[in-house]
């Protein structure tokens, strides 16, 4: 099984939409779709698949979620065997992915808590990771639920000796802006990860998708 390719440029900014909906299809349509998971370059090419064969399994934390679903429905048009991590039961999460997209999607699920459990059996065998966890703004331990928990995917991942790993961040311009000390815990969370996820993977290794 081979991994996917991705951009030389560890960061993929995306325009600001006129609202939140737009954003987030810009997010998933655009650089997700690109840069992610088509994105093949001189550098980083992608290997040569026959059509209809598997390109591997890639590990989606928060798969259920919004963005999660379309990163799913993405891989999984490429052709890549994708397993949805929450801690949501498997049942759930095929539910609610098939409300997003409004319709089923041939992936496997597994209830984990990212923030404590054991990580490594789900892992096992992955050449990538996508990381959709988060905390929204305004939720309960944003510092923690942005930062620690995506940090420790990524150590469990360097662990596993995945070889790329893929992090939805947060705006750049945001971060900078006077938004940072109205939703500090969240703007530290989020940076606290990429940071880990620069750690383990480096820049040649990882991708930071950021909505701007």
């Amino acid at each position: 099984a081979a991994g996917f390719g991705l951009l030389p440029k560890p960061k993929v900014e995306i325009p600001q939409k006129a609202n939140l909906i737009d954003r987030r299809e810009a997010l998933i349509g655009g650089a997700a779709g690109l840069a992610i998971l088509t994105g093949a370059t001189s550098t980083h090419p992608l290997p040569a698949v026959a059509d209809g064969a598997d390109k591997g399994k890639i590990v989606v934390f928060g798969g259920s979620g919004y963005v999660g679903s379309h990163v799913d429905q993405l891989l999984t048009s490429q052709g890549y065997t994708v397993v949805s991590v929450s801690r949501s039961s498997p049942t759930d999460q095929a539910e609610k992915i098939g409300k997003i997209l409004g319709k089923p999607l041939s992936v496997q699920y597994a209830t984990l808590d990212a923030s404590s459990d054991d990580l490594s059996d789900v892992l096992k065998g992955a050449t990538a990771v996508v990381s959709c966890v988060g905390i929204a703004p305004g939720g309960a331990n944003q510092r923690d639920g942005n930062g620690k928990v995506n940090v420790r995917i990524a150590d469990a991942a360097k662990a596993a000796g995945i070889s790329r790993f893929v992090y939805i961040g947060v705006a750049s311009d945001l971060a900078n802006g006077p938004a940072k000390f109205l939703l500090g815990d969240y703007f530290k969370g989020k940076a606290e990860a990429e940071a880990g996820v620069a750690k383990d993977f480096g820049s040649d290794s990882s991708l930071v998708v950021k909505p701007a």
